[in-house]
């Protein structure tokens, strides 16, 4: 009768050796609790509405000037994604938030509907004229 003798192999201990790290690593992963604090050292700065309307008015203005320049659909886009953007770059005051989100809204609208094969941007038009009224 043969006999095999078996090499003996660290294979066991090492699997056992991994699975304790990871255990381990994940006992200490999710019980350690951190207070999370989040500290700004920018002061909360707040805008008058007359900061705003002065900060407003050109951008209306412009994106005014740029759709009546505008000769086709993609200089509108252009015109409407700038002025979106300088919008939303804007602080708003309390006051002025819903204005503000309306101005916004009838831009993104315009966006919409130039971006898709309907190009018809006539009510987000209307919607930014009585928007832009309520501004004065």
């Amino acid at each position: 009768m043969l006999f095999f003798h078996h090499r003996k192999s660290l294979f066991p201990y090492l699997v056992i050796f991994l699975s304790l790290v990871l255990v381990l690593f994940m006992f200490y992963t999710f019980s350690y609790k951190a207070d999370k604090v989040i500290t700004s050292n920018d002061a909360v700065i707040s805008v008058t509405t007359q900061d705003y309307q002065s900060d407003v008015k050109p951008v209306i203005e412009s994106f005014d000037q740029k759709m009546l320049l505008a000769k086709d659909s993609l200089a509108q886009l252009v015109a409407v994604e700038e002025s979106l953007n300088e919008l939303l770059a804007l602080r708003v005051p309390s006051d002025y938030q819903n204005i503000h989100l309306e101005l916004a809204l009838a831009l993104n609208s315009m966006k919409e509907n130039l971006r898709t094969g309907d190009r018809n941007i006539d009510e987000a038009l209307v919607e930014w004229q009585t928007a832009k009224a309520k501004l004065n």
